[in-house]
């Protein structure tokens, strides 16, 4: 699906400064998933880009073997975006 996160959102974090900074991975399922963490971390003021590991070139293929992709934020802020992330999975129904 090409939808907002085809690419890249980012949101606090200057674009070729990641580079520079150690970088935590949290894994997302879908893009409703992505939107919503997104929202969570820019209420909490947690600088991140959401990436997603949809390919056109390649039909979904590096969706389908990688899941639809992650957020990534500085390492300084993982056990607050954990925790965030934790509170998140919990809400939700089973």
């Amino acid at each position: 699906m090409d939808g907002l996160y085809s690419n890249r959102r980012s949101a606090g974090i200057a674009p070729g400064s990641v580079a520079a900074m150690k970088i935590f991975r949290i894994e997302l399922d879908n893009e409703f998933e992505a939107d919503v963490i997104a929202s969570i971390f820019e209420e909490e003021k947690i600088p991140h880009n959401v990436v997603s590991h949809h390919s056109s070139a390649y039909d979904g293929l590096f969706q389908m073997t990688m899941g639809w992709g992650h957020i990534e934020i500085p390492e300084e802020f993982q056990e607050k975006a954990e925790g965030l992330m934790k509170n998140y999975k919990e809400s939700l129904p089973e």
